[in-house]
């Protein structure tokens, strides 16, 4: 089992069968033409999805470790005031340059500012999770998968082989952080034909919702608010939209960020 640094909360989590959460945001990220990569789960997941992700070689996961905390290090007084628990700031570095020991907020944080990345994280019926630090055109984005508050993987192009670097893509409505539509006016007479398919592809893969005429009909609903739709179909799922903010369903979070499967 991995561990944690030493700032960031214990809490057990119950053995739970990933193949067929997997199998579903696999389904899920097919909508967008992406497939989830596994990296081994040994508490050392976040780097090795990072390191997949920008070489294609998850074993370079504690080079990425150290380059990320050494950023730590060197702007202290960023980081510093987020070390929870009243634990020493370089004893908080001492623990997480160990392999095994759980990212969190900050690593997360410093993994974009270290390497001039973004990153956006996907999760089963769940909205996309984005870091945006950077807004030029030829920004890379790191691109995660994050399963039932314990475990990170790589998310690559469904037609990429694998080698090298991932294939860099943008899903339509997270390229500009004004990603949401204008609104739809009710008296347009065919209101479907201002419903690009584009959009409905976006919110079929972050809803995890299949069913086309389902997202049409609640898309016109809402006014064209594709954010708003995802999380109604989210939460029409049985999915709670409002649990994002919780430890277990939190990428980042001091109590599930990084746990190996």
């Amino acid at each position: 089992m991995g561990k944690k640094g030493q700032s960031l909360k214990v809490k057990v989590h119950r053995h739970k069968d990933k193949t067929k959460e997997i199998a579903s945001l696999n389904q899920q990220l097919g909508l967008l033409d992406l497939k989830v990569v596994l990296v081994t789960a040994d508490g050392n997941c976040f780097f090795r999805a990072v390191a997949e992700q920008l070489e294609g070689d998850e074993e370079q996961h504690a080079r990425y470790r150290q380059m990320v905390v050494n950023y730590l290090q060197e702007h202290r007084e960023e980081f510093e005031p987020f070390v929870e628990d009243e634990v020493p700031f370089d004893e908080y570095l001492k623990t997480m340059r160990e392999e095994t020991t759980w990212a969190g907020h900050m690593e997360i944080q410093a993994t974009s500012l270290v390497t001039r990345t973004n990153i956006c994280i996907h999760q089963l019926k769940t909205p996309r999770w984005q870091i945006r630090n950077f807004i030029t055109a030829d920004t890379t984005t790191i691109h995660l998968s994050y399963h039932d508050g314990e475990h990170y993987n790589s998310v690559r192009r469904q037609d990429d082989p694998g080698v090298g670097p991932a294939k860099p893509f943008i899903i339509e409505g997270d390229a500009t952080p004004a990603s949401q539509p204008p609104p739809v006016k009710d008296n347009i007479k065919d209101k479907s034909k201002v419903v690009e398919a584009a959009t409905i592809k976006r919110i079929m893969g972050s809803s995890g919702c299949t069913n086309e005429k389902r997202v049409r009909e609640i898309l016109l609903d809402v006014h064209g608010d594709a954010d708003t739709a995802i999380e109604y179909l989210i939460a029409e799922a049985g999915g709670d939209a409002s649990s994002t903010g919780s430890d277990e369903n939190d990428p980042g979070s001091s109590a599930a960020t990084g746990v190996r499967l």
